[in-house]
Protein backbone atom coordinates (compact mmCIF):
# COMPACT_ATOMS: atom_id res chain seq x y z
CA UNK A 1 0.00 0.00 0.00
CA UNK A 2 1.39 3.41 -1.00
CA UNK A 3 0.48 6.85 0.29
CA UNK A 4 1.24 9.86 -1.94
CA UNK A 5 0.94 13.52 -0.95
CA UNK A 6 1.90 15.76 -3.87
CA UNK A 7 2.27 19.54 -3.57
CA UNK A 8 1.75 21.55 -6.75
CA UNK A 9 4.48 24.13 -6.19
CA UNK A 10 6.69 22.84 -3.37
CA UNK A 11 8.12 19.53 -4.45
CA UNK A 12 10.39 19.31 -1.40
CA UNK A 13 7.27 18.64 0.69
CA UNK A 14 6.02 15.70 -1.39
CA UNK A 15 5.49 12.52 0.62
CA UNK A 16 5.70 8.90 -0.52
CA UNK A 17 5.21 6.15 2.06
CA UNK A 18 5.10 2.39 1.54
CA UNK A 19 3.22 0.07 3.88
CA UNK A 20 2.74 -3.67 4.04
CA UNK A 21 -0.79 -3.20 5.32
CA UNK A 22 -3.93 -1.53 3.94
CA UNK A 23 -4.48 2.14 4.75
CA UNK A 24 -8.17 2.93 4.93
CA UNK A 25 -8.07 6.73 5.16
CA UNK A 26 -5.87 9.81 5.22
CA UNK A 27 -6.57 13.32 6.53
CA UNK A 28 -4.44 16.44 6.11
CA UNK A 29 -4.08 19.12 8.77
CA UNK A 30 -6.62 21.84 7.85
CA UNK A 31 -3.67 24.27 8.04
CA UNK A 32 -1.39 21.95 6.07
CA UNK A 33 -0.51 24.65 3.52
CA UNK A 34 0.67 27.05 6.26
CA UNK A 35 2.20 24.67 8.79
CA UNK A 36 5.92 23.91 8.72
CA UNK A 37 5.16 20.52 10.24
CA UNK A 38 3.01 19.45 7.26
CA UNK A 39 1.01 17.16 9.53
CA UNK A 40 -1.31 14.42 8.33
CA UNK A 41 -3.08 11.42 9.85
CA UNK A 42 -3.36 7.87 8.56
CA UNK A 43 -5.90 5.30 9.69
CA UNK A 44 -5.56 1.53 9.58
CA UNK A 45 -5.74 -0.51 12.79
CA UNK A 46 -4.54 2.55 14.66
CA UNK A 47 -4.66 6.32 14.28
CA UNK A 48 -1.19 7.70 13.48
CA UNK A 49 -0.04 11.32 13.22
CA UNK A 50 2.85 12.15 10.89
CA UNK A 51 4.75 15.44 10.86
CA UNK A 52 7.90 16.92 9.37
CA UNK A 53 10.93 17.25 11.60
CA UNK A 54 13.60 19.95 11.52
CA UNK A 55 15.77 17.77 9.25
CA UNK A 56 12.90 17.16 6.79
CA UNK A 57 12.30 13.64 8.04
CA UNK A 58 8.93 12.26 9.13
CA UNK A 59 8.03 11.62 12.76
CA UNK A 60 5.13 9.25 13.49
CA UNK A 61 3.07 9.25 16.67
CA UNK A 62 0.36 6.68 17.42
CA UNK A 63 -2.59 8.67 18.76
CA UNK A 64 -4.80 5.71 19.53
CA UNK A 65 -5.21 2.01 18.92
CA UNK A 66 -8.43 1.22 17.06
CA UNK A 67 -11.23 -1.22 17.81
CA UNK A 68 -10.97 -2.67 14.30
CA UNK A 69 -10.14 -0.75 11.14
CA UNK A 70 -10.31 3.06 11.12
CA UNK A 71 -12.71 3.84 8.28
CA UNK A 72 -13.14 7.62 8.47
CA UNK A 73 -11.23 10.63 9.86
CA UNK A 74 -12.10 14.35 10.00
CA UNK A 75 -9.74 16.98 11.44
CA UNK A 76 -10.89 20.32 12.84
CA UNK A 77 -8.46 22.52 14.77
CA UNK A 78 -7.32 20.63 17.87
CA UNK A 79 -9.96 17.92 17.45
CA UNK A 80 -9.83 14.82 15.28
CA UNK A 81 -12.98 12.71 14.86
CA UNK A 82 -12.55 9.14 13.68
CA UNK A 83 -14.69 6.05 13.28
CA UNK A 84 -13.78 2.48 14.19
CA UNK A 85 -15.64 -0.83 14.14
CA UNK A 86 -17.76 0.04 17.19
CA UNK A 87 -18.31 3.80 17.07
CA UNK A 88 -16.84 7.28 16.81
CA UNK A 89 -14.16 8.89 18.96
CA UNK A 90 -12.91 12.48 19.16
CA UNK A 91 -9.23 12.99 19.94
CA UNK A 92 -7.88 16.20 21.48
CA UNK A 93 -4.44 16.94 19.99
CA UNK A 94 -3.65 19.55 22.63
CA UNK A 95 -4.42 17.36 25.63
CA UNK A 96 -3.29 14.21 23.78
CA UNK A 97 -6.25 12.10 24.80
CA UNK A 98 -9.55 10.72 23.59
CA UNK A 99 -12.69 12.54 24.72
CA UNK A 100 -14.66 9.31 24.82
CA UNK A 101 -16.47 6.81 22.62
CA UNK A 102 -19.79 7.41 20.88
CA UNK A 103 -21.02 3.84 20.48
CA UNK A 104 -22.99 2.91 17.38
CA UNK A 105 -25.61 0.17 17.11
CA UNK A 106 -25.01 -2.68 14.71
CA UNK A 107 -27.36 -2.55 11.68
CA UNK A 108 -30.16 -5.08 11.29
CA UNK A 109 -28.60 -6.34 8.07
CA UNK A 110 -24.85 -6.67 7.60
CA UNK A 111 -22.13 -5.34 9.85
CA UNK A 112 -21.31 -1.80 10.90
CA UNK A 113 -18.02 -2.02 9.02
CA UNK A 114 -19.94 -2.68 5.78
CA UNK A 115 -21.20 0.91 5.84
CA UNK A 116 -19.17 4.10 5.42
CA UNK A 117 -19.22 6.50 8.33
CA UNK A 118 -19.78 10.09 7.17
CA UNK A 119 -18.14 12.73 9.39
CA UNK A 120 -18.49 16.47 8.89
CA UNK A 121 -17.52 19.45 11.08
CA UNK A 122 -19.97 22.30 10.51
CA UNK A 123 -18.07 24.71 12.80
CA UNK A 124 -15.26 24.64 15.36
CA UNK A 125 -17.28 22.66 17.91
CA UNK A 126 -20.16 20.87 16.13
CA UNK A 127 -19.70 17.42 14.59
CA UNK A 128 -22.19 15.78 12.25
CA UNK A 129 -22.18 11.98 12.02
CA UNK A 130 -24.16 9.96 9.50
CA UNK A 131 -23.73 6.20 9.66
CA UNK A 132 -25.99 3.46 8.33
CA UNK A 133 -29.46 5.00 8.89
CA UNK A 134 -28.66 7.17 11.91
CA UNK A 135 -27.66 10.83 12.08
CA UNK A 136 -26.18 12.25 15.27
CA UNK A 137 -25.23 15.88 15.98
CA UNK A 138 -22.59 16.34 18.68
CA UNK A 139 -21.18 19.45 20.35
CA UNK A 140 -17.70 19.66 21.87
CA UNK A 141 -17.96 21.69 25.05
CA UNK A 142 -15.54 22.65 27.79
CA UNK A 143 -16.14 20.95 31.10
CA UNK A 144 -17.13 23.15 34.02
CA UNK A 145 -14.82 23.64 36.99
CA UNK A 146 -16.75 21.20 39.18
CA UNK A 147 -16.36 18.36 36.66
CA UNK A 148 -12.65 19.00 36.22
CA UNK A 149 -11.83 19.44 39.92
CA UNK A 150 -13.69 16.39 41.23
CA UNK A 151 -12.35 13.86 38.70
CA UNK A 152 -9.31 13.46 36.49
CA UNK A 153 -11.09 14.09 33.19
CA UNK A 154 -10.20 15.75 29.87
CA UNK A 155 -10.96 19.46 29.64
CA UNK A 156 -13.53 18.90 26.88
CA UNK A 157 -16.48 16.54 26.50
CA UNK A 158 -18.55 15.37 23.52
CA UNK A 159 -22.27 15.97 24.02
CA UNK A 160 -24.75 14.36 21.56
CA UNK A 161 -27.56 16.91 21.26
CA UNK A 162 -29.68 15.24 18.57
CA UNK A 163 -30.04 11.68 17.28
CA UNK A 164 -32.57 10.41 14.75
CA UNK A 165 -33.04 7.63 12.21
CA UNK A 166 -33.74 8.21 8.53
CA UNK A 167 -35.70 6.12 6.06
CA UNK A 168 -32.59 5.60 3.92
CA UNK A 169 -28.93 4.72 4.30
CA UNK A 170 -26.86 7.86 4.80
CA UNK A 171 -24.12 8.38 2.18
CA UNK A 172 -23.19 12.00 2.94
CA UNK A 173 -24.36 15.07 4.86
CA UNK A 174 -23.62 18.77 5.20
CA UNK A 175 -25.05 21.72 7.17
CA UNK A 176 -27.53 24.20 5.74
CA UNK A 177 -29.13 26.84 7.96
CA UNK A 178 -29.65 26.51 11.69
CA UNK A 179 -30.98 23.03 12.58
CA UNK A 180 -31.01 22.10 8.90
CA UNK A 181 -29.01 19.53 6.94
CA UNK A 182 -28.73 18.31 3.39
CA UNK A 183 -28.35 14.54 3.25
CA UNK A 184 -27.46 12.16 0.43
CA UNK A 185 -29.01 8.76 0.88
CA UNK A 186 -29.88 5.44 -0.72
CA UNK A 187 -33.35 3.91 -0.13
CA UNK A 188 -33.27 0.76 1.96
CA UNK A 189 -35.90 -1.10 -0.02
CA UNK A 190 -35.66 -2.29 -3.62
CA UNK A 191 -38.37 -1.50 -6.17
CA UNK A 192 -41.02 -3.95 -7.38
CA UNK A 193 -38.53 -5.43 -9.88
CA UNK A 194 -35.96 -6.06 -7.11
CA UNK A 195 -33.73 -3.28 -8.43
CA UNK A 196 -32.01 -0.74 -6.23
CA UNK A 197 -33.79 2.60 -6.21
CA UNK A 198 -32.19 5.88 -7.22
CA UNK A 199 -30.27 7.83 -4.55
CA UNK A 200 -32.04 10.77 -2.95
CA UNK A 201 -30.91 14.24 -1.92
CA UNK A 202 -32.93 15.40 1.05
CA UNK A 203 -33.08 18.71 2.94
CA UNK A 204 -34.23 18.18 6.54
CA UNK A 205 -34.90 20.17 9.69
CA UNK A 206 -34.15 18.50 13.01
CA UNK A 207 -35.18 19.16 16.59
CA UNK A 208 -33.85 16.98 19.39
CA UNK A 209 -34.53 13.38 18.31
CA UNK A 210 -36.99 14.00 15.47
CA UNK A 211 -36.72 15.46 12.00
CA UNK A 212 -38.92 16.53 9.10
CA UNK A 213 -38.18 16.50 5.40
CA UNK A 214 -38.26 19.91 3.75
CA UNK A 215 -37.75 18.61 0.22
CA UNK A 216 -36.47 15.47 -1.48
CA UNK A 217 -35.15 14.86 -5.00
CA UNK A 218 -34.35 11.54 -6.63
CA UNK A 219 -31.06 11.63 -8.54
CA UNK A 220 -30.58 10.16 -11.99
CA UNK A 221 -27.43 8.15 -12.53
CA UNK A 222 -26.08 7.65 -16.05
CA UNK A 223 -23.31 5.40 -17.25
Amino acid sequence: MKVHINCFYEYDNNVLLNFERPIKCIELDPMYHKSSGRRFILGDYQLTLYERTFLKGLKSTVLSESEGMVNAVKWNGQFVAWASAIGVRVYDLNEKCSLGLIKWEEPKTGRLSDFRCNLRWCNSSTLLIGWVETIRICVIRKRNLVEVSTRNLPGFIVDPISTFQTEFYVCGLAPLEKNQLVVLGVPKEKDCDSNYQRPVLCAIRYESNVYEELCTDSLTLKG
